[in-house]
C-alpha cells in the first residue's frame, strides 16, 4: 500500500511546483515537527543553523502542544505555533483541515518539514507553502521541492541539519551550501525563574555533593507508550540502592511517573535519596539535571533534555538503536543482539514485543561506567 501511494504522489505532484527554485532570501519560514520531546529537541541544532543562514527572516515552529515548552524562551524563534495532538493521532480530520486553514492565512515562504511521513509534506502543500524541503523516506518525500534521502544509517540530528546544509542559496542553484553545521549542541533555554527554581530545591532539600539524577519513567507521548524502551525498573532499583549510599541520587520524570515514584519510595529509604517526580514542569527539571554531576536513564525525551545542558548522560538502548537516537555526548550501553535493536524507520517494533532487550543490560555494567564517568 505504502509503495502505491508514493507512486501515484509522485504523479500527482510532478508538475505541482516540484522543481520550483528556493528563494534564496525568504521572509517567513516554518519549521515543522510534531511528535515526542525528544524529536524537538535534537531540533534545536537546526533552528540555530537556520538563523544563522537566515538573519532577518521570521522564523516560527510549528509542533504539538506536548512538545512546545522545550521550545519556549528559544531566541532563534519569532513564535511557536502549536496544535492538539489528538487531532493526529486520533484522525481528527476537522481539526487537521482547521489547522491547515490557520497556516495558510500566514503565508510562509518557505518550510521544513521534519516529520518523515509523505502526510506531513502533503499538508506543508495544502497549507500553501510553496517550497518544502523534508526528508525522502523510500519515495514518502515526493510532496517536497528538496529532499535529504532518509534511511535511517545515522544520526537523526545529523539528519536534521543536511537540510540547511543541502538548501540552494540562489535561483538556479544546483547543489549544496558547501559548508558544515559546525555547532550541533542541542540548548534548551532557562529562564532566571527555572534557574532559581533548582537552586532553591537543591537549598530546601539540602542537597551537597555529587549528585546523580535517575530518570526511571518516561518512554510516552500522546497517542503512545513505549514501555519496551524502558529499563527494568526492579533494575533502577537496584542502581538506586548501592548509589545512594555514598552519592545523593535525585528521581525526576512527570505526573505520569508518580507510580515509579511510590514503588522506588516503598523499596529504598535513604537520607540520600530525593524524589521531584511530578514537582515540577519540563523546564525546571531541565534546570535540575543541569545541577547534576550526571544523568542516568534510557531512550526517552528527558534523556534529551538532559543531554541539551551538557550534563554527563549514561544511555541505556535496547530496542531503538542507539546511532539512530543517542545523544552525541551520552555514555551509551547498547543491547546488541539477532533482535535488538528492533525499531524500523517506520517506528515498528514488531520483531521484539517483550522487554528482553532492556533486560540484557545489568546493574554491574551501569555502574561500570558510572564509574568511568567520574
Amino acid at each position: 500500500m505504502g509503495s502505491l501511494i508514493c507512486f501515484l504522489g509522485k504523479a500527482a505532484f510532478l508538475f505541482k511546483h516540484r522543481n520550483v527554485n528556493l528563494n534564496p532570501e525568504p521572509k517567513k519560514i516554518l519549521i515543522m515537527r510534531s511528535g515526542a520531546i525528544g524529536d524537538v529537541v535534537m531540533t534545536t541544532p537546526l533552528i540555530k543553523a537556520i538563523r544563522r543562514k537566515f538573519p532577518s527572516a521570521e522564523i516560527d515552529y510549528l509542533t504539538g502542544n506536548w512538545s512546545k515548552k522545550v521550545l519556549e524562551g528559544n531566541p532563534q524563534l519569532n513564535r511557536i505555533i502549536s496544535f492538539d495532538d489528538r487531532i493526529v493521532y486520533e484522525k481528527n480530520w476537522n481539526g487537521v483541515w482547521e489547522l491547515i486553514k490557520e497556516i495558510r492565512t500566514e503565508r510562509f515562504d518557505l518550510a521544513f518539514v521534519l516529520d518523515k511521513s509523505y502526510h506531513w509534506g502533503v499538508l506543508a502543500y495544502l497549507m500553501g507553502i510553496k517550497q518544502r524541503i523534508g526528508f525522502d523516506r523510500f519515495g514518502e518525500g515526493f510532496a517536497h521541492n528538496l529532499n535529504v534521502v532518509y534511511d535511517g544509517s545515522k544520526y537523526e540530528g545529523d539528519y536534521n541539519l543536511e537540510l540547511v546544509e543541502k538548501l540552494m542559496i540562489s535561483p538556479g542553484a544546483r547543489g549544496a551550501l558547501g559548508e558544515k553545521v559546525t555547532d550541533r549542541q542541542m540548548k534548551i533555554p532557562l529562564s532566571e525563574a527555572e534557574e532559581d527554581f533548582a537552586t532553591a530545591f537543591f537549598r530546601k532539600n539540602k542537597i551537597r555533593g555529587r549528585t546523580i539524577s535517575i530518570i526511571a519513567g518516561g518512554a510516552k507521548n500522546p497517542g503512545q507508550s513505549m514501555d519496551l524502551k524502558r529499563w527494568p525498573l526492579e533494575s533502577y532499583i537496584s542502581l538506586i540502592r548501592i548509589l545512594s549510599k555514598d552519592h545523593n541520587v535525585l528521581l525526576l520524570g512527570g505526573p505520569s511517573d508518580k507510580d515509579v515514584s511510590e514503588r522506588i519510595g516503598h523499596e529504598i529509604k535513604s537520607a540520600n535519596l530525593f524524589d521531584a517526580i511530578g514537582q515540577c514542569g519540563i523546564k525546571e527539571s531541565v534546570a535540575l539535571m543541569k545541577r547534576c554531576e550526571l544523568v542516568v536513564t534510557h531512550d526517552t525525551g528527558p534523556l534529551h533534555m538532559a543531554a541539551a545542558t551538557g550534563t554527563k548522560v549514561i544511555a541505556l538502548f535496547g530496542p531503538t538503536p542507539a546511532h539512530r537516537f543517542a545523544p552525541r555526548n551520552a555514555v551509551v550501553l547498547e543491547t546488541k543482539t539477532e533482535k535488538c535493536p528492533c525499531y524500523d524507520i517506520y517506528g515498528n517494533y514488531t520483531a521484539c514485543a517483550e522487554p528482553e532487550c532492556m533486560k540484557k543490560i545489568s546493574v554491574e555494567m551501569v555502574l561500570d561506567k558510572i564509574k568511568e564517568s567520574f
